[in-house]
């Protein structure tokens, strides 16, 4: 009898954990699928933008892009881009959307009808004319 009551409960707790086995979930299976976030990162191009004829000329976007020297005219197409002008420039011309601009040294600054949502950082009491929408002219932070 007792040879008997062993071999049942034996057979009952592995038919128990046989039968719960199949009840489990997988990490992969079912609606608890593991979800798996890849992580990127955008690393923006650097450029130097040369002055020629007294006209630099800014077109790359998603960049960063610096004007080393002194520029008459300083012109932005480019889109969600940092430009640095690091010498002084008399006019700038900003034609491009979600840039921002520091300038140290800048006598006019310029927005086109078509410019929108642009930063100029500088220390320079400029003159500004904007035609465009959402621009702003920020002191810069000493």
């Amino acid at each position: 009898m007792k040879h008997t009551t062993a071999v049942i409960t034996a057979t009952t707790v592995f038919a128990l954990s046989a039968a719960l086995a199949g009840c489990t979930s997988s990490a992969t299976g079912g609606n608890a699928q593991a979800e798996t976030k890849e992580v990127s990162s955008y690393v923006p191009e650097r450029q130097t933008v040369e002055c020629v004829d007294g006209l630099a000329q800014a077109e790359a976007s998603n960049a960063i892009l610096t004007v080393e020297k002194d520029c008459a005219r300083l012109e932005i197409t480019g889109v969600n881009s940092l430009i640095v002008a690091e010498g002084e420039v008399e006019t700038l011309v900003v034609d491009g959307s979600i840039n921002r601009v520091e300038a140290q040294s800048v006598s006019t600054i310029e927005f086109v009808e078509t410019s929108s949502g642009n930063q100029v950082v500088t220390s320079a009491d400029a003159d500004v004319v904007d035609n465009g929408k959402q621009n702003e002219v920020l002191p810069e932070d000493k």
